[in-house]
């Protein structure tokens, strides 16, 4: 392993980067329970970070310089965020589609109209772009002599027929799922179909939002643990080290919002007032293992 290291780019996928990546995940994941009125700022600032991360990936990409696990490694910061869609959308599998158990519906936080747009843009662009890289980009880039290593659970080899293979079928799952979201707010556009509301308990909504925040943590944990050991699989040097101001803006940026966010739950300022109904939430807390026990069964 030592003889097939070599040093990988800090300008794209540094510690630095990467740590203002993952806290800027686990903050706007606690700041939806502690500090709400955070979380449209906080959004905004890793959509530019995913957008600015994903164009430089484009540009290496393009130069055909860069060694696939690169691409790779960037690619799970910029596509990190949106994999809660796995979990989420086997959730729905399993219940049936049910609107009433759909976490989704019933966030801490809604996203403004503009936001989601863009947020959605970007998503079919990464998805797309992920399509063309383990289809086509995996095997026109660089590689050298030595094999690149990938994380899905366990360690497997950028050759792996199965590996390649996921990888293709759940981003063109997830992209196909997307699309199917566009038809389908074409369709209610036109008034082909109607959806009805359905009002549900505070005390499910409340289970429903801890199962959102469960995916979303397990999601964060997950791409953190495969970032890190692709990096060390991989022999990648030079990325542990702040050596450049690339590095240090998203790294302060993301203690910053860490800070705040522990500050405001320790203050007891939250004060977010687009989310959910605070008396339910204080009516739910009593009695949240009893609840989840009761709903869940």
């Amino acid at each position: 392993m030592a003889s097939c290291g070599f040093d990988g780019n800090a300008d794209m996928y540094g510690i630095g980067i990467r740590v203002g990546f993952y806290l800027q995940w686990y903050s706007c994941i606690l700041a939806s329970w502690v500090s709400r009125e955070d979380v449209p700022s906080m959004r905004v600032s890793n959509l530019m970070f995913v957008s600015a991360t994903f164009l430089a990936t484009i540009i290496q990409s393009l130069e055909g310089k860069t060694r696939p696990v690169e691409i790779y490694i960037s690619l799970l910061l910029t596509f990190g965020g949106y994999l809660y869609l796995v979990p989420m959308f086997i959730w729905r599998a399993l219940t049936g589609c049910r609107p009433q158990w759909d976490p989704t519906r019933y966030p801490r936080v809604r996203m403004g109209r503009i936001f989601s747009l863009l947020n959605f843009g970007l998503l079919l662009a990464v998805s797309g772009f992920q399509l063309w890289f383990w289809i086509v980009g995996i095997k026109t880039l660089s590689v050298g002599d030595c094999p690149d290593f990938g994380f899905l659970l366990l360690k497997f080899d950028f050759d792996t027929r199965g590996f390649v293979v996921a990888n293709i079928v759940i981003h063109a799952l997830l992209l196909a799922c997307c699309l199917g979201a566009v038809g389908l707010m074409v369709v209610r556009l036109f008034g082909i179909s109607h959806e009805h509301s359905e009002k549900i308990k505070p005390n499910r909504k409340f289970i429903l939002q801890a199962i959102h925040t469960v995916f979303n943590t397990a999601v964060a944990t997950a791409v953190t643990i495969a970032t890190e050991k692709t990096i060390q699989w991989n022999g990648i040097s030079g990325v542990s080290d702040i050596s450049s101001a690339g590095q240090l803006i998203p790294l302060i940026i993301g203690i910053e919002m860490f800070i705040r966010v522990i500050y405001t739950a320790w203050k007891g300022e939250d004060k977010g007032s687009n989310a959910i109904d605070d008396s339910s939430v204080a009516e739910s807390l009593t009695t949240f293992p009893d609840i989840a026990i009761q709903e869940l069964v």
